[in-house]
């Protein structure tokens, strides 16, 4: 039985690498137990043994051959996508113990092997090898969160996209044990800056931001929004000042995708007020292109009244009539708003836009987020599907706007669901909110942004922008609580 017999051997390996003075017997029988997982075709020993083989090189200061073992485990776990098994649960377990640390792993190894790179060249090519990984890691969770092997296969080709636009910077913020690593890249190239903070305390310090900011009677979320700007934001305000950025592109992972980044504070104004923001799962899951609203077909759709438990949104109607004022699309406004007309109109139009002002949920599981429907929840895998169905491949939806969304407090895993369902449904890009606002500031928000997507050449990141300052400088809406939580996900252009 080789597969056992691999199991074994790697097992015993890994018992004699815990033990001092006998690495040469534990890469042996590593490589033995590599050879029988071959023999057997299981992928799964495969990676990992490949990943033990690499930390033992590590730690005998064998640099390129750590590299290279990781390499090959991470190449397997693409081809294999474990993390896309149907079990739930199962699926979690298995990206959480055995995927996700062979990619943050090798992503660690190749920043700490740019800082001894012997020339430029080669500083940047580890560091765009680092970046291409936590691209690759960002598919794995996604089909993980949709439990797909083909999740991230669904939007688009990519793009170069700090070439498309060069006022935008692609911050990626890689969360170690024992740092923070920021990799920031722009059109000129890739800079990495090390900032000296655990694991364990950016979480602490990001969920308490997340928790004192949707307090809108009290300033306390202050000082954590500074610490955060001091860890995230000012170690490379002069890169951004030096190339001119005007838009930060975040790629979180973990509990940075729990709080809102445009509230982050340097101690004199917010970083909205200084960047547009925008988020995203992955630059390869885009397929970056400007929206022309003038030439785009809207799909308006929501719920004012009180439905299956649900309270009332009054400004509803007046959100999207407000729209159609400036664009024209067709509406479908409470008792209209069922699943069958809502596909209807998606085969019927094929619109550009789909604009959804309704209760919606995403929580960590995809399987119980949804979006409310006049005759019942509609589910994201639900809603993908129509959106998808309703599109020409190469005609993809530009914007789906859900303008009353909310995602699960605290829940690392609820902010995929945004971006995935952009993903998933093959739209450009998506808007949404990490929490429930008031329905008078969501109406403003949201008309306000159409409104300024109205001047030519604006990226919807800038036209979000601009809503956020205007309720920023209302003194009804000034706290963060009101106009933080609006993302743009994806393709900000």
């Amino acid at each position: 039985d080789p597969r056992a017999a691999s199991h074994a051997l790697g097992s015993l390996g890994a018992l004699y690498n815990q033990e001092t003075g006998r690495d040469h017997e534990a890469r042996y029988l590593t490589r033995r137990a590599l050879q029988l997982a071959e023999k057997a075709q299981a992928g799964d020993l495969l990676a990992r043994w490949y990943a033990q083989l690499g930390r033992i090189d590590w730690s005998t200061s064998q640099p390129r051959e750590a590299l290279d073992a990781f390499r090959r485990a991470v190449e397997v776990l693409g081809q294999t996508r474990p993390e896309a098994q149907t079990a739930y649960g199962r699926a979690d377990f298995v990206f959480r113990r055995s995927v996700e640390p062979v990619y943050m792993t090798l992503v660690d190894l190749l920043l700490q092997s740019s800082s001894n790179a012997p020339t430029r060249e080669n500083q940047q090519n580890l560091l765009d090898e680092a970046r291409r990984v936590v691209e690759q890691w960002k598919a794995a969770e996604l089909r993980n969160y949709f439990r797909d092997s083909c999740a991230a296969e669904l939007a688009t080709t990519a793009r170069a996209v700090e070439t498309l636009d060069p006022g935008a910077a692609v911050i990626y913020p890689i969360v170690l044990p024992d740092r923070l690593e920021l990799l920031v890249s722009r059109a000129s190239g890739i800079s990495r800056v090390t900032v000296p903070v655990s694991e364990a305390e950016l979480r602490q310090e990001a969920r308490r931001f997340r928790s004192l900011v949707t307090k809108r009677v009290t300033r306390q979320y202050e000082r954590h929004a500074r610490q955060l700007h001091a860890w995230l934001v000012d170690p490379y305000l002069p890169i951004l000042e030096e190339a001119s950025i005007e838009t930060l592109v975040f790629v979180p992972t973990g509990v940075l995708r729990t709080i809102p980044m445009a509230a982050l504070h340097d101690g004199k104004s917010f970083l909205i007020e200084r960047y547009a923001v925008a988020l995203t799962a992955g630059l390869d899951l885009l397929a970056p292109k400007p929206l022309n609203p003038k030439n785009t077909d809207f799909l308006l759709a929501g719920i004012s009244e009180p439905v299956q438990g649900y309270p009332e949104l009054p400004g509803v109607a007046e959100e999207l009539t407000a729209i159609e004022t400036l664009y024209g699309g067709e509406v479908l406004l409470d008792a209209e708003f069922d699943r069958a007309s809502f596909g209807a109109a998606l085969r019927n139009n094929r619109p550009g836009v789909v604009h959804l002002a309704s209760h919606a949920e995403f929580s960590g599981n995809y399987k119980n987020s949804f979006v409310l429907t006049h005759s019942g929840r509609l589910s994201i895998e639900e809603l993908a599907s129509l959106v998808r169905s309703g599109r020409y491949s190469d005609e993809p939806v530009e914007l789906l706007m859900l303008s009353a969304c909310e995602t699960a407090v605290g829940d690392e895993r609820a902010a995929l669901g945004l971006a995935g369902v952009s993903i998933r449904a093959g739209a450009r890009s998506a808007m949404g909110s990490l929490w429930s606002v008031s329905d008078v500031a969501t109406s403003r928000l949201v008309s306000d942004f159409y409104q300024a997507l109205q001047t030519a050449g604006l990226s919807k990141a800038t036209a979000l922008q601009q809503a956020q300052k205007s309720l920023l400088a209302d003194p009804r809406f000034g706290h963060p609580y009101y106009w933080a939580p609006f993302l743009i996900m994806n393709n900000w252009l």
